[in-house]
């Protein structure tokens, strides 16, 4: 789950923080920056599951328009700041000592001008820490940071274990994070573990035989693995062995961040039955997604529809030639197509399948979930969700995190009203002046104590009347 996220430099984002619940809902005025914090963190997620230039290129508009505006220029860097607390973390610390759960990941990527005028995507910096409210220093580490780089590639040390050993090292390129590179391919990985000279030797030796980037590897690799464990190399000892172990969670879970942009105009047509069963991010591909869910959850999914849309009892997949398309059915035993089903019925049903899908994601963003709820429904959607992103309680480090933390947008004051008795789930969004620019800020909604407070608290009341006069503007 993450519990904080940071960004500097991405469109209206401006030295911006803010902290996350396991349900966080974002409301502000239409341009206030919502979607812009969405995007942020799909970016940082794709960052740790592909190249650079491939994360950018899938983001809203041109790579060089999510870099935010200085003098009318685009800015050359953006940094990235995220806080996770990672369910079951493993352990990756001394025997007997209880391993951290929460990790801090700092990224930065910046637009870098080749002599001839070409520019490119890179990685600058790169760390990540163990978060710890621990007094003990040895608690406080860096897991890996960027050492040195050249012009093609990077070099990432990895923390030792805590008797002090010496730190490992290993390479990735430019145009990857570290964690992008490791779910790019593994093998770009070169560890250096703590071994005698010897032994040092002979593996320098094997290692010289093989590049990395040939087909022929996947065949010599296990011959160089068998010839590691010959030589008695016990890798699992080594402490990088366990922050491994944590460098994998993370990656896991940033890159399974979800951004949904539901368009119903699609969800009317049929999907082909060759398709992956993977919700798209604008839940094209519903029909086969539902087709291929187990029984049990596709009741789930019918009830709580039939709970959401009044006089509906129920849909069907329809298999046809090549396809499925979804039918829906009403309570007095009329069938209803999808193609001439409501905005509002499509995108709820996209949604509480988002909820259900395997494997889910780790956070799920949506953008105004109450567009085409019936209202009098709505505070029931809100309920359901409410509940998807309840802690499960069944992790084993004892940690009670969400299935599925949930980051949702809106401006209706319909859903201020719903989480008016937990404003701890609200984050008022709008924009300031600072430094010459218009910037986002995102504020808890509270109790001011002092009127100073409203720098950075925002209070019901200042959100009820925001949200009121937008809804009038918009009306007009």
């Amino acid at each position: 789950m993450i519990t904080r996220f940071e960004v500097d430099g991405f469109k209206s984002l401006r030295d911006f923080a803010v902290d996350l619940e396991p349900l966080t809902v974002f409301v502000g005025p239409n341009g206030a920056g919502k979607s812009n914090l969405l995007e942020a963190i799909g970016l940082l997620g794709r960052l740790a599951s592909m190249s650079v230039e491939e994360a950018f290129k899938l983001g809203r508009g041109r790579v060089v328009d999510q870099f935010s505006l200085s003098g009318g220029e685009a800015g050359r860097t953006i940094r990235f700041a995220v806080e996770v607390l990672l369910r079951g973390s493993p352990e990756a610390s001394a025997e007997g000592t209880p391993p951290p759960d929460r990790y801090r990941y700092e990224l930065v990527i910046e637009r870098r001008e080749r002599p001839s005028g070409v520019e490119e995507l890179t990685v600058a910096e790169e760390h990540l820490l163990v978060v710890s409210e621990s007094k003990d220093p040895a608690r406080q580490r860096i897991i890996f940071r960027q050492k040195e780089q050249d012009q093609r590639e990077r070099r990432v040390a990895i923390a030792s274990d805590l008797q002090g050993r010496e730190e490992s090292t290993f390479r990735c390129p430019h145009t990857h994070s570290a964690l992008g590179s490791k779910l790019a391919s593994a093998e770009r990985y070169y560890l250096q573990f703590d071994l005698d000279e010897e032994t040092r030797h002979q593996l320098a030796k094997l290692k010289e035989l093989i590049d990395p980037h040939t087909a022929e590897y996947g065949l010599i690799k296990p011959i160089l693995d068998a010839k590691i464990q010959k030589l008695g190399i016990d890798t699992s000892r080594t402490r990088e062995a366990g922050w491994y172990a944590v460098i994998t969670a993370l990656t896991d879970e940033l890159s399974r961040f979800r951004l949904f942009q539901i368009d119903a105009a699609r969800l009317r047509d049929a999907s082909e039955r060759i398709a992956s069963t993977m919700l798209a991010p604008d839940a094209s591909n519903l029909p086969t997604v539902l087709a291929d869910l187990p029984g049990p959850v596709l009741g789930e999914i019918r009830a709580d529809l039939v709970s959401l849309i009044p006089g509906l009892a129920g849909f069907d997949i329809i298999p046809d030639e090549a396809s499925f398309r979804i039918e829906f059915k009403l309570s007095g035993g009329e069938r209803l197509p999808a193609r001439l089903a409501s905005d509002g019925t499509l995108r709820a049903l996209a949604l509480l399948t988002a909820l259900r899908v395997q494997p889910r994601p780790s956070v799920l963003g949506v953008e105004e979930p109450e567009n085409g709820i019936y209202p009098g429904r709505l505070r029931t959607l809100l309920s359901l969700l409410r509940e998807s992103a309840a802690p499960d309680g069944d992790d084993p480090a004892g940690a009670a995190l969400p299935s599925t933390q949930l980051l949702l947008t809106s401006h209706s004051p319909v859903v201020l009203a719903a989480f008016r008795d937990r404003p701890e789930h609200l984050r008022f969004m709008d924009l300031v002046r600072r430094d010459g620019h218009l910037t986002t800020r995102a504020r808890p909604v509270g109790e001011l104590k002092e009127p100073i407070d409203g720098a950075r608290i925002a209070s019901l009341r200042e959100v009820d009347t925001l949200l009121h006069a937008a809804d009038s503007e918009a009306a007009e």
